[in-house]
């Protein structure tokens, strides 16, 4: 995997200029829509940064099961301590209650794209604080639109310790071990209280 940033490639900075710009760009849209191109986006930065070379190592039960604790012990605590909040403001993120299309925005094609942007180019060659910042910021693209000012103060804050926790996986686990680290903490805050809601109203 390249770790050494090269004159040659494209600036990773550049890269989030342009996700920012899109953001920005479609604010007027669905929030859908705008998290879609902006993942989008991303996730296409992502793959180019890294040329779709893969370490090896990352893929190692023992770093994927370190990423996936690390996960679980992140979401677990904060999706049971702020079950409703957290409900309400995924539903209003991401317009809609359906824990499968949460499940499919937030766990799937959100944290694949975030991580490999912020975690597997920007990371490695901006640096963590770079990385952490740059995840905090990009908070206030996809929240100001949709969220009162002291809501998008708590969510770039969150997004800045979240991006620190990602970021010590992808330092210490790898590449891959983000990702699914990601995943499981967006499962466990973002869908399982609609999921829970959902099976209350069944029951």
């Amino acid at each position: 995997m390249r770790t050494a940033y090269s004159g040659r490639q494209l600036d990773p900075l550049l890269g989030y200029a342009l996700v920012v710009a899109i953001g920005l760009g479609t604010v007027l849209l669905s929030p859908g829509v705008r998290l879609a191109a902006m993942w989008v986006a991303m996730l296409a930065l992502g793959l180019i940064g890294l040329g779709l070379q893969q370490s090896s190592d990352e893929l190692a039960l023992a770093s994927l099961a370190g990423g996936s604790l690390v996960g679980i012990v992140l979401g677990a605590p904060v999706g049971v301590f702020l079950f409703r909040p957290l409900q309400g403001f995924s539903e209003r993120l991401y317009a809609t209650s359906d824990p499968l299309l949460l499940f499919y925005q937030t766990s799937l094609v959100g944290a694949l794209a975030e991580e490999l942007f912020f975690r597997g180019v920007l990371q490695p060659r901006r640096g963590l604080l770079v990385a952490t910042a740059a995840y905090a910021g990009i908070g206030l693209v996809y929240f100001a639109p949709h969220a009162p000012v002291l809501g998008i103060a708590l969510a770039v804050a969150c997004l800045a310790l979240l991006g620190t926790v990602y970021a010590y996986v992808r330092q210490h686990y790898g590449l891959a071990a983000a990702v699914v680290c990601h995943a499981l903490a967006a499962f466990l805050m973002n869908v399982m209280p609609s999921l829970i809601t959902s099976w209350q109203g069944i029951l």
